[in-house]
C-alpha cells in the first residue's frame, strides 16, 4: 500500500527541496531527498530490526547534507577564485621572464606605427608565451587595435587575461594591467631588461590586479602611475578585485600583485603612495615588505555577510524539513496496513490447531 501524504506533508517536501536546491545546487537536491526518501521508507523496518543501524542511518541522513550544504559555502568558492586568479597572474609573469630571454627585453607598453599612433598592447605580444598562438596568428598587427577586424578577433578574451567571468563583467576586457610611468619596467618608449631592475626582481611589481577595468585585453591602454598613486577614496584607478565576496556591487580596492619573478601576493587595501610606488619602480633602491603591506584604505565591510546569514537560513529551514518529514507521524492507513500484514505473518508463523 503506498504512503498517502496531507498536504502539510506536501508542502514540507516542496520546501525541502526549494531549500535544497537554494543552498547547494541541484547536487544538494538531489542528494537530500534521496536521503530523506530513504529514510522514510525503511524508517520502521529498520527501526523494528536494525535499531543500532537505524540511528546511525539517520545520523548520516543529517551529517551528509550538512557537509554537501557547508562545501558550497561562497568562502570556499572564492578561495578557488583566488587561487585561480593568483595563478593566472603567475602565468603572465612567466610569460614576460621568457619573452625577455627571447628578444633581451620585455615586450614594451605598446606597440606604435611608424608615425607614432598606439596600435595594440604588450598583451598581443604575450600571446604566443600563453598558450594562445592561433590567435596571435589570426590578429593583424599591422592594424589598429579597434579596427573592425581585430575588434572581432578581440571580442573574447583569452583565458589568461581574466580572473572569472563575474556576473557584470564586459566581454573582451582585461583583468590584468600593467602600471606605466616613469621609473617603472612599463615606462613609454623605453624596453626594459632584467638587468635594469636594480631593485631585484624580487622587489619589483610587474603586473597588477584590476577588476572591472574596462580596458579592451588588445587595447594599448594600463594603469598609469600618477592615477594609482590618487588618494581620493571613490578614485576607481587602482588595484581592486571581487575577491572579497561581492560580485554584484563595485570591485573592493583589494587584489593580488605579480612581483617579476612571479611570485604573487595579495593587496590588502589601497597603499599609501609612497609604498606602492616603491614596488612598481625598478631602480628606487627601495625595500617593501610585501608581507606586512599597511593599507592606508581598507576595503569597505563585505555586504556578503548577511549573504552568509541567508545561507544558513536556508541550511536551517532544509534540516527542520528533513528532520520533520524523517521523523514526523506515518499516515495511519500505511500503519494499519503494515500491522495487518504483520498479523498476518504471525498468523502464519503459528501452528495449525487439527483439534476436532
Amino acid at each position: 500500500m503506498p504512503i498517502q501524504f496531507t498536504l502539510r506533508t506536501l508542502l514540507v517536501v516542496f520546501i525541502l527541496a526549494a531549500s535544497a536546491l537554494w543552498v547547494g545546487g541541484v547536487v544538494c537536491l538531489v542528494t537530500v531527498l534521496y536521503l530523506t526518501l530513504l529514510t522514510l521508507f525503511l524508517r520502521e523496518t529498520i527501526r523494528q530490526k536494525f535499531p543500532v543501524a537505524s540511528g546511525f542511518l539517520l545520523i548520516m541522513g543529517l551529517v551528509l547534507p550538512a557537509a554537501l550544504i557547508l562545501s558550497s559555502f561562497e568562502p570556499s568558492q572564492q578561495s578557488r577564485r583566488r587561487l585561480a586568479c593568483a595563478g593566472k597572474m603567475r602565468q603572465l609573469a612567466i610569460a614576460l621572464q621568457e619573452y625577455e630571454s627571447q628578444w633581451g627585453s620585455f615586450p614594451p607598453v605598446c606597440v606604435k606605427d611608424s608615425e607614432g599612433r598606439p596600435m595594440y598592447s604588450w598583451r598581443v605580444l604575450l600571446l604566443p608565451w600563453l598558450g594562445e598562438t592561433t590567435l596571435y596568428n589570426a590578429y593583424r598587427c599591422d592594424e589598429p587595435w579597434d579596427s573592425t577586424y581585430n575588434k572581432k578577433v578581440a571580442a573574447k578574451t583569452p583565458d589568461c587575461f581574466r580572473c572569472y567571468p563575474y556576473r557584470n563583467a564586459k566581454p573582451g576586457m582585461t583583468d590584468y594591467v600593467a602600471v606605466t610611468g616613469p621609473g617603472t619596467m612599463w615606462e613609454e618608449g623605453c624596453e626594459c631588461r632584467v638587468k635594469d631592475i636594480t631593485d631585484g626582481m624580487s622587489n619589483t611589481v610587474a603586473l597588477v590586479e584590476m577588476a572591472d577595468s574596462q580596458i579592451p585585453w588588445n587595447a594599448p591602454f594600463d594603469l598609469p602611475l600618477e592615477d594609482a598613486l590618487d588618494t581620493d577614496p571613490k578614485s576607481v584607478k587602482t588595484i581592486r578585485s571581487y575577491h572579497l565576496g561581492n560580485t554584484d556591487g563595485p570591485p573592493q580596492p583589494v587584489g593580488h600583485a605579480a612581483l617579476v619573478d612571479g611570485t604573487v601576493f595579495f593587496v590588502p587595501g589601497r597603499l599609501a603612495p609612497e609604498n606602492f610606488k616603491a614596488l612598481v619602480t625598478i631602480a628606487g633602491g627601495e625595500i617593501v615588505d610585501i608581507q606586512n603591506l599597511d593599507a592606508l584604505i581598507l576595503p569597505e565591510p563585505s555586504p556578503t555577510i548577511p549573504g552568509l546569514w541567508t545561507k544558513l537560513t536556508g541550511v536551517l529551514i532544509l534540516i527542520v524539513s528533513f528532520v520533520y518529514l524523517v521523523f514526523r507521524p506515518l499516515p495511519e492507513k500505511w500503519t494499519r496496513s503494515r500491522e495487518e500484514a504483520d498479523t498476518a505473518e504471525t498468523a502464519d508463523a503459528l501452528p495449525e490447531d487439527n483439534t476436532m
